[in-house]
């Protein structure tokens, strides 16, 4: 039968890829530098959906070359809860922090910031972080803005209109409830 004659295409390259273990669900066989890159590209595209900057937040915090850096990170996680509750009206702050911010916490703890793993620090990083428009703003802008190999950065992925849009999307919805 011509069945029996089907050759195995385990050694094509996207098969390859496919099957190699990887830390970045959007980005099989990346390194983190590509991973990155992508994920930039993912969240200026769809910059509302909660899912996205939640990646983002973890692969910030982990590649954070100062501990200002993770303000960036503590900016990113932000937006996801505040889209989320937006979106669905629960509370986000609840996330598991093995499984969803598992990086962003490492992230942290590399820098020496001991942060506890609670619902209650989520919130009160939301509260601090997305305090000023023009500081979430500058954050969305940092983190969406590719640098080339010598460091220089060029455009922001994301268009102003897009990004006002977001800013203004991220005041608007109701922020973290009040604590007990």
């Amino acid at each position: 039968s011509e069945i029996a004659n089907v050759r195995s295409c385990a050694h094509e390259p996207v098969v390859k890829a496919m099957e190699q273990e990887t830390t970045y669900s959007w980005c099989r066989g990346c390194d983190l530098s590509s991973a990155f890159a992508l994920l930039q590209t993912i969240v200026a595209t769809r910059p509302l959906d909660s899912g996205g900057w939640v990646k983002m937040a973890n692969v910030l915090a982990i590649g954070a070359a100062t501990r200002d850096g993770l303000i960036v990170a503590e900016v990113a996680i932000s937006i996801a809860m505040r889209m989320f509750r937006c979106a669905s009206g629960v509370d986000a702050s609840y996330m598991n922090w093995d499984a969803d911010l598992r990086d962003f916490l490492r992230g942290h703890r590399d820098w020496e910031m001991d942060i506890v793993p609670t619902a209650a620090t989520l919130r009160g990083i939301e509260r601090r972080s997305l305090r000023q428009a023009g500081g979430i703003y500058n954050a969305v802008r940092a983190a969406l803005t590719p640098a080339n190999a010598d460091g220089t950065h060029i455009r922001c992925l994301i268009s102003e209109e897009n990004l006002r849009y977001l800013v203004g999307t991220v005041m608007n919805c109701p922020g973290p409830p009040p604590e007990p």
